[in-house]
């Protein structure tokens, strides 16, 4: 087994220790107090190579920035379209019956499941995205 630098096992690390699902930037904020020369750029390139190592998941663009998640188990998500917050799903027996479901009507390999709503904070918000 590979062994990390310092960097890679602090980021490793904070992304494991939060449900957030956080940004780079979000990293590098709760890691420089300890890591004063850690810069984003460093911070980017470990977590393209821990996503690489399959020990973490990008989550792609949401509300115009990536998003990493550490729980590599599988689950699904549901990220609300006004402020991009983002929680985990459990995958019980119903979600996964209607993933294959989609699959089987739809012809697609069902990789990943992402819902989209409003979080509580935002349902009742006259900042809404319509």
């Amino acid at each position: 087994m590979e062994r990390y630098s310092k960097n890679r096992q602090a980021i490793l690390e904070c992304l494991r220790s939060t449900k957030i699902h956080p940004t780079a930037g979000w990293i590098l904020d709760q890691l420089r107090p300890a890591y004063p020369s850690l810069n984003l750029a460093t911070v980017y390139r470990n977590l393209i190579r821990l996503k690489d190592d399959g020990l973490i998941r990008s989550m792609g663009d949401i509300a115009g920035e990536e998003h990493f998640d550490g729980d590599i188990q599988p689950h699904a998500h549901v990220i609300c379209t006004c402020c991009g917050k983002i929680a985990d799903i459990p995958l019980t027996e119903s979600i996964i019956n209607l993933m294959e479901s989609a699959g089987r009507q739809t012809g697609f390999e069902i990789l990943a499941s992402q819902l989209t709503g409003l979080c509580p904070s935002c349902s009742g918000s006259e900042n809404r995205k319509e």
